[in-house]
């Protein structure tokens, strides 16, 4: 499998200041609102292949069923599987990676 390079800051990828602005509010958000953490698990994926506890410690309790929303907004997310063992000390077989491969377009 080849080596998966991370993204570059929205910001230095030629975003306007609106869109910059909009990205870090939707990265930094503290609702738990179905639209904000959809938009906060897209900013994150935007930066680097996120894993599902990742994205756990930025709020969304379960990332799965908002990466299926995405999805069919369009979105391509790839979800890789990989062992895991979590701060508690338990191991799981199956946690999910997701990759954004392409944004839905507008």
């Amino acid at each position: 499998m080849a080596a998966i390079q991370k993204r570059q800051s929205p910001v230095g990828a030629g975003l306007s200041v609106e869109q910059s602005q909009s990205y870090y509010a939707a990265k930094h958000s503290k609702s738990t609102a179905t639209g904000a953490q959809q938009a906060r698990v897209l900013a994150l994926l935007r930066e680097a292949p996120r894993s599902t506890a990742e994205l756990r410690k930025f709020g969304i309790f379960c990332p799965a069923p908002r990466v299926m929303e995405l999805r069919a907004q369009g979105h391509v997310i790839l979800t890789a599987r990989e062992p895991y063992t979590d701060d508690n000390g338990y191991w799981h077989r199956n946690a999910g990676r997701y990759v954004l491969l392409r944004e839905a377009e507008e």
